[in-house]
């Protein structure tokens, strides 16, 4: 797979001119047959000629489009795909539900997206609305106010993300639309490439000893999962889902992106940071508390995943906020893997017994010595999605546990008032056998329900994990599939926890308040 750091590509480079192949020992030489003309210099015409016939093709064919070049041949999205990224065998696919290989460890190639599924070379504009949008100013060690229009608010193929803050001083960053496909490997090296989750489905690749390979689909997509270009998956956060009842995480319309918050949420009590315990956090904002994203302050801890979806929703109605579905931090997280993030390195963990955003309470610590736990290894990503605290995920399987309605609230903009999926949560399918009780929890039930994941694209679970009851998630990190009296989702991994670290854990919950899980809110500003 390719290791684009910088995907703005020049298309010139592609010209071989070397492949004119002109004897330079021959330039200026008479030819006696050509009237005494120097071949050289007809030669040298011809190549001109060449080179302005590419150019003009060029300009036809990408033409700017709001600050963007947009590829506007869709019959040529397929050589596009090529010429930008990876180029993936297209070998005949046999068919083999029986046959298996190591999903741990895996790159993510994205390439960027304009709302009508064109390719582009730079992400959509970010959709600012009424937020400001900010830039990290080296000289003071602080991000500091920017124009929309300033060419250096944000640079992804530098692995500069989009910040902006918002009106109570929140931190968000923009992940643009874009579609994605993985590549797995043989080992933490990523050397030798042995399978692909692509718009084709979960493909193995054979190798025969005299380096013949043929490629066998061990797992269908679901019928929902639109292809883009060259075998690449529209990440579904993005797609418009709601003729599939929001099955795949999606929204009630085609997005050219959505805000992150980029730490943890936080308590404030009348502008001031408030630690949280199991006296006081358990509560929903008022006028009095508000939900805060900001840098080395303490998370909001000690809450129930009812009233954190609560908070989401009600954090800023008019952006549509509400907290980070499992789609959505699937999209952050493979943003963060590709070649516009940390390009397959693993993002550090928040170690802070304390809980601090950021890891520290000191910014220049959080932005200097801290960098590398944010997904772009620097001040610009989204920290805190490996330790610091486990993040609630609205999701969660309807199988009938006791607690589900208590713990998830049945009242308005409560996570139960309904058990259906809407743009703001995902309900999963469960087996049969999972029917919600407590003390029957086990790997069986959490196997199962993880099964029912397998054609499922673009949420970080099936995709980048061998099984659901273990620790076989990429760089080693937790993968339990929620089940029976702990139907609700978890992602991260706690400051706390040992073992089993990493952005693309997943784990479970009863969805009571703990010392160790937070929230985190998303905004949509279409």
């Amino acid at each position: 797979m390719a290791n684009n750091k910088n995907n703005n590509t020049n298309y010139s480079n592609y010209i071989n001119y070397n492949s004119f192949n002109y004897d330079n020992d021959d330039k200026g030489k008479v030819d006696p047959n050509n009237g005494g003309k120097k071949t050289g210099l007809v030669i040298l015409a011809a190549v001109v000629f060449i080179v302005l016939l590419l150019m003009l093709i060029i300009v036809i064919v990408f033409r700017p489009n709001s600050g963007q070049r947009q590829i506007v041949a869709n019959e040529y999205n397929e050589v596009v795909a090529n010429i930008i990224t990876q180029e993936v065998t297209n070998d005949p696919i046999i068919d083999n539900p029986e046959e298996s290989f190591d999903r741990r460890y895996g790159k993510v190639d994205v390439i960027f997206l304009d709302k009508n599924d064109n390719i582009i070379d730079i992400p959509s504009k970010p959709v600012v609305g009424d937020m400001k949008p900010v830039k990290f100013d080296e000289r003071n060690k602080e991000f500091i106010d920017v124009e929309e229009k300033d060419p250096t608010w944000y640079d992804y193929a530098n692995r500069k993300w989009a910040n902006a803050i918002n009106s109570d001083g929140s931190y968000f960053v923009w992940i643009p639309r874009f579609a994605y496909k993985i590549t797995y490997y043989s080992s933490s090296s990523y050397s030798k490439a042995i399978g692909y989750s692509d718009a084709r489905g979960l493909i193995k690749i054979n190798t025969t000893n005299d380096g013949q390979t043929s490629l066998t689909r061990i797992q269908t997509n679901s019928s929902s999962i639109k292809e883009i270009g060259n075998h690449y998956i529209l990440a579904p956060a993005f797609m418009r889902d709601a003729l599939n009842n929001y099955e795949n995480g999606g929204w009630d319309v085609n997005l050219s992106g959505f805000w992150v918050a980029k730490y943890e949420m936080s308590m404030e009590q009348n502008g001031k940071n408030v630690l949280t315990d199991s006296t006081n956090g358990n509560v929903k904002i008022s006028n009095d508390i508000k939900a805060v994203s900001k840098p080395g302050v303490n998370s909001w801890r000690c809450i129930s995943i009812g009233n954190a979806y609560y908070n989401g929703i009600n954090y800023d109605k008019s952006k549509q906020s509400h907290m980070v579905k499992n789609s959505e931090w699937a999209a952050v997280g493979y943003l963060a893997n590709s070649q516009y993030g940390t390009n397959g390195e693993a993002i550090l963990k928040n170690s802070n017994p304390s809980f601090y955003t950021g890891g520290a309470e000191n910014k220049f610590e959080i932005y200097y010595t801290n960098n590398k736990q944010s997904t772009t290894w620097n001040y610009t990503g989204v920290y805190d999605l490996s330790g610091g605290a486990r993040e609630f995920s609205p999701s969660f399987v309807d199988n009938g546990f006791n607690y589900i309605a208590e713990y998830g609230g049945t009242d308005t903009d409560m996570l139960y008032e309904n058990n259906m999926s809407t743009k703001f949560k995902t309900v999963y399918p469960h087996v049969v056998e999972d029917i919600g009780q407590t003390g029957t929890f086990s790997a069986d039930l959490a196997n199962g329900n993880y099964g029912l994941l397998a054609n499922r694209r673009g949420d970080a679970m099936y995709e980048v994990s061998n099984n659901g009851f273990g620790v076989t998630g990429w760089f080693t990190s937790h993968s339990y599939m929620v089940q029976s009296d702990v139907p609700f989702l978890l992602r991260g991994t706690s400051a706390m926890d040992s073992i089993g670290s990493g952005t693309f854990a997943f784990n479970t919950t009863i969805g009571q308040a703990n010392t160790s899980d937070g929230y985190r809110v998303c905004l949509v500003t279409e």
